[in-house]
């Protein structure tokens, strides 16, 4: 003869497997459906893009870098000013801003922000000659 507590260990053993099982089956769908968000195919498409991206990066720094060794006589800021001033725009102002090559124009201010280096520096990167 069977013990009482004998039964209901197993009886509760075997819900434990059923929950366990209804667990792992959630647990299965909701993998199923991640890995069908994540096709690796995507990659293939994917990778020409990123490289590219890396390489035009790569290309960008490394002229910049080349072009910071070729002096001027004039630095960025006073070049941007007398660009500006030549096109009739005296009401565009030029400041500085943190940051490498993150110069801009803010048209809604109409101000032109130059990094440090380039509000400075007296190069051809900070001039932005392309020569002729």
């Amino acid at each position: 003869m069977r013990s009482p507590h004998v039964a209901a260990a197993r009886e509760l053993n075997g819900q434990k497997s059923e929950a366990e099982s209804s667990k792992n089956g959630r647990l299965k769908e909701v993998l199923e459906k991640v890995m069908f968000f994540f096709d690796p195919l995507y990659l293939i498409f994917v990778s020409p893009a990123l490289i590219l991206a890396i390489w035009a990066q790569f290309r960008v720094r490394s002229t910049y870098a080349q072009a910071r060794q070729v002096p001027t006589r004039l630095s960025g800021a006073e070049t941007a000013r007398l660009i500006l001033d030549s096109a009739g725009l005296t009401d565009v102002d030029v400041e500085v801003t943190p940051g490498e090559l993150t110069d801009h124009y803010s048209p809604s201010e109409r101000i032109i922000r130059l990094s440090p280096e380039v509000y400075r520096g007296r190069s051809l990167a900070s001039v932005g000659d392309r020569g002729p």
